[in-house]
């Protein structure tokens, strides 16, 4: 990737990082846990129908 390229999607990212940090910091601790598992388990299996394609 060219080095324009870099800069504006370090820009991109950096934004979206920012917002989701700023939103999980708006959840309790368990909220964030179950989030957090409910991610993995939604992760493992879209994987499994995936595979099935």
């Amino acid at each position: 990737m060219a080095e324009a390229g870099r800069a504006y999607c370090e820009k991109i990212v950096r934004h979206i990082t920012w917002a989701e940090d700023t939103a999980m910091a708006m959840f309790s601790a368990e909220e964030q846990q179950k989030l957090i598992d409910l991610s993995r388990k939604f992760t493992v299996e879209n994987k499994v129908h995936w595979n099935k394609w």
